[in-house]
């Protein structure tokens, strides 16, 4: 049950839109009119709630469309009763919304209050005012030249046949009195899933009095999305306790030796779990009452599915997807399938055939959904526009239509940016940039490591890319990371791939240098001042320091050797040495430095008398000693790991005197 609104634009003033124009090349005008034609497929049942004209009418459109590229370029048009509307549109990309049958000029509303917009009824009838369903659609465009943009309108509601009678075995001793449709939804969303949260969202349709044991007909119903209940597992077990509140089902009343008879038939996809209604959709449900409290229900419905279509295809490459008529309880029916080629100059084949436009392919139904291969090629570039149709023996018809383009590739284009810095075991920052003109898609990314050693990281520094694996890119500017072990030449290459199959090859190609760590050592020596009472003593001390700038990457053994030479305060001085010790300490990338006190005498400094400040005398020595006049035979020699990615650089040992 579907309504075909097709969006036609002229590239040049028209009168009407008899025919289809498509013009090659850019719109050199800021504005081009667009014309919106409205088709309509047949639907030819004879038993339905309206007549076939009557459910295929559109009397009024209300078309909202929005502009993304530009503020203020909104447009609201309305049309009641003509097919045919022209509008100039500013170039640029938009998003249109469709309300169909609405009964009134709606307004100028903005896109939130549009996505939220519903049709709200009081009553059964109402769903058939004007004798119009209510329809909607939701399409996305851009203007840029002459095209062709299809749109669907769909129903907001579902059909039900309803077929009840009496089995045979019961005919005359159980009659029916009537059929009421129950808790069925007065709103339903436009543009959004249908499923009423509370009691005031729904009515109740009138009972239909009955006499006899039988009923055909068929009724409109707002989209109720009422779920599953995954524990009911057979028929029986579809009752009122169990059955979500505020599902839809029908009410039949009978007698049968003068005792009153209830069933409740709840609608859904199945007659087990399911309880969702779906708009656009037609449900044929056969109830036959076998007992007194039993009725066997069975619900066929039929769906025609479109399988993934892309966006743009290159000249003579075969367009492959599947047509899919999902059914249920249908399984051995014989429905017709067409096509028409509403746009495009390529070849069709349908199963692996080709067949003329208009030509009636016999598909045989299972139960669930029967594959119908399609594949389109054509070696021109322009719009294609496919419209397929499928229909029951009652002459019921569901329609899909296929839309592309084919058109010429643009090239990839991509580029890496050069390392600021070329050292082995530093993160080193730089970026891949991606593009292709005229295409939204995503890129395959394949990452490789061709020559040298080290991890490649994608976006931070903790998101590492195993070497032959890939990414999916948008076009942009992407941040890497490159952490090198080795020297010398480096090659990462980024193989990209769209999804028209085109590929590009992009090298970042790097020589790869040492990285340099700073090894800095220090010896401090002087004397240290002791206090006690109104004597100092000064006691001599030498201290060893030694650090790398940066963590190193190796555990690194360290041999320091220190001698001094003391010196006597009598006059005249004398002297002596101190010979020189080895000894030993270790860096590591847990521990960037070593410090230590080497020497510190104690025993054989000189007295002084010294204030209660502790302000030395130098002029009142209490006794004669040695301190520490100079140092001698000092080396610091750090074991340096064979890795020719990193270096450790010793600078000479800073020796620095500090009286405390």
């Amino acid at each position: 049950m579907k309504t075909h609104l097709l969006l036609i634009l002229w590239a040049a003033t028209i009168c009407g839109c008899s025919k289809l124009v498509h013009t090659e090349g850019p719109q050199t005008a800021t504005e081009i009119p667009v014309c919106f034609q409205v088709e309509c497929p047949s639907l030819d049942e004879p038993a339905k709630a309206l007549s076939d004209a009557q459910e295929k009418t559109v009397k009024d459109l209300n078309l909202y469309l929005y502009c993304k590229n530009a503020a203020g370029k909104d447009e609201h048009i309305y049309s009641a009763g003509s097919a045919n509307i022209t509008r100039k549109l500013t170039v640029g990309d938009y998003d249109l919304f469709v309300i169909a049958n609405a009964g009134a000029d709606l307004g100028n509303m903005p896109r939130t209050q549009v996505e939220q917009s519903a049709r709200t009824v009081g009553s059964e009838s109402a769903l058939e005012t004007g004798s119009a369903l209510p329809l909607s659609a939701k399409t996305s465009f851009s203007v840029k030249a002459a095209m062709t943009v299809p749109v669907t309108l769909r129903r907001i509601v579902a059909r039900i046949d309803l077929k009840l009678s009496v089995a045979a075995a019961l005919a005359g001793r159980i009659t029916l009195s009537s059929a009421q449709v129950v808790s069925a939804p007065n709103t339903g969303l436009y543009f959004a899933d249908n499923a009423p949260a509370s009691d005031g969202k729904l009515i109740n349709y009138p009972k239909i009095a009955l006499t006899g044991s039988s009923l055909t007909r068929s009724f409109y119903l707002l989209e109720n999305l009422q779920g599953k209940v995954p524990s009911i597992t057979s028929q029986t077990q579809r009752d009122r306790t169990k059955a979500p509140a505020r599902a839809t089902y029908i009410h039949i009343e009978g007698q049968a030796s003068g005792k009153k008879l209830d069933y409740y038939v709840y609608l859904g996809e199945n007659t087990t779990d399911d309880f969702n209604v779906r708009r656009n959709k037609r449900y044929t449900l056969n109830a036959v009452v076998s007992g007194e409290n039993t009725i066997d229900t069975r619900v066929s419905s039929a769906e025609l599915q479109l399988g993934a279509v892309g966006a743009l295809y290159a000249p003579n490459q075969t367009l492959s997807t599947t047509l899919a008529l999902v059914t249920q309880n249908n399984a051995g029916e014989t429905y017709q399938l067409k096509y028409r080629l509403y746009e495009g100059s390529g070849t069709l084949k349908i199963n692996g055939q080709s067949y003329a436009q208009d030509t009636p392919i016999s598909i045989t139904a299972v139960n669930g959904a029967k594959q119908i291969p399609i594949a389109y090629t054509q070696a021109a570039a322009g719009n294609v526009r496919i419209g397929f149709t499928v229909t029951d023996r009652y002459g019921y018809a569901l329609t899909k239509e296929l839309t592309t383009a084919y058109k010429a590739n643009n090239p990839i284009t991509g580029s890496v940016s050069n390392f600021i810095n070329k050292e082995c075991h530093k993160n080193q920052y730089f970026t891949l940039s991606l593009s292709e003109k005229d295409y939204a898609g995503k890129f395959s990314v394949k990452c490789e490591l061709v020559k040298g050693a080290g991890t490649l990281y994608y976006n931070t520094t903790t998101n590492a890319v195993a070497s032959g694996s890939s990414l999916s890119l948008a076009a942009g500017t992407h941040t890497f990371y490159y952490n090198g072990t080795q020297v010398g030449e480096t090659v990462i290459r980024f193989t990209v791939t769209d999804t028209n199959g085109q590929t590009k090859t992009i090298d970042q190609n790097v020589t790869m240098e040492r990285l340099t760590i700073y090894v800095r050592s220090k010896f401090t020596w002087g004397t240290q001042k002791v206090v006690s009472g109104n004597e100092a003593r000064l006691d001599s001390y030498i201290e060893f320091e030694i650090r790398c700038e940066t963590p190193p990457l190796h555990t690194l053994p360290v041999m320091y050797k220190v001698g001094y030479s003391m010196v006597n305060t009598m006059v005249p001085p004398t002297t002596k040495g101190k010979p020189s010790q080895t000894y030993n300490c270790t860096l590591s990338p847990s521990s960037l430095s070593f410090w230590t006190r080497v020497v510190y005498n104690d025993y054989e400094g000189p007295k002084y008398y010294c204030d209660s400040y502790g302000n030395i005398n130098y002029s009142y020595i209490l006794l004669h000693g040695y301190t520490i006049s100079g140092l001698a035979l000092t080396t610091v020699e750090v074991t340096r790991p064979d890795d020719p990615s990193v270096q450790y650089y010793c600078y000479g040992q800073e020796m620095v005197r500090l009286d405390k």
